[in-house]
């Protein structure tokens, strides 16, 4: 669904006729995941094609501006605390090649630092995860997803493929 946000005072003063603003509206393979406020920021997660992602929304005079914040790709990204008092937040972030790790965020300036990681169980610098798509004759063409992780010279594959549901 879409993210909006209201101005208290209005609500306050004519609640049957509210005024919103669009924070976030989902394209039509994304989903909005969690929200998060600090004392002046909005901060989601989304899933865009099945890829984790992490914004922080700013007001501003026209609505709100938005800006990506530098995660890791192919990631599952969780949404942790936010200080609603300050502009900190903390996500969590695990994907295929990078264990889980603790993220804190500064929502003012989108800077990222590892709060706490968990060790690595292998060494991932030399593997490299693909996201590809096929077209599914069993689901009447729709596109089907697929992730495969590969050593970096192509000369195996390791872990599963996964295909997701037709889209």
């Amino acid at each position: 669904g879409s993210l909006v946000s209201l101005d208290f005072t209005e609500v306050r003063a004519n609640p049957a006729r509210l005024k919103p603003t669009l924070i976030y509206a989902p394209g039509p393979r994304d989903a909005l995941s969690a929200v998060a406020v600090t004392r002046d920021r909005v901060l989601t997660t989304t899933l865009e094609n099945v890829r984790g992602r992490a914004y922080v929304h700013t007001p501003n005079g026209n609505g709100w501006s938005r800006a990506r914040i530098d995660l890791p790709d192919n990631a599952a990204i969780g949404l942790g605390a936010a200080d609603r008092n300050g502009n900190a937040a903390f996500l969590s972030v695990t994907s295929f090649l990078t264990p889980t790790t603790l993220m804190q965020v500064d929502a003012t300036t989108g800077a990222v630092s590892v709060a706490k990681s968990s060790e690595p169980k292998f060494d991932a610098s030399t593997h490299v995860v693909e996201q590809l798509e096929a077209t599914s004759k069993m689901m009447n063409g729709k596109q089907q997803g697929k992730v495969q992780i590969i050593k970096e010279d192509g000369a195996w594959k390791v872990g599963r493929e996964s295909w997701g549901s037709g889209r």
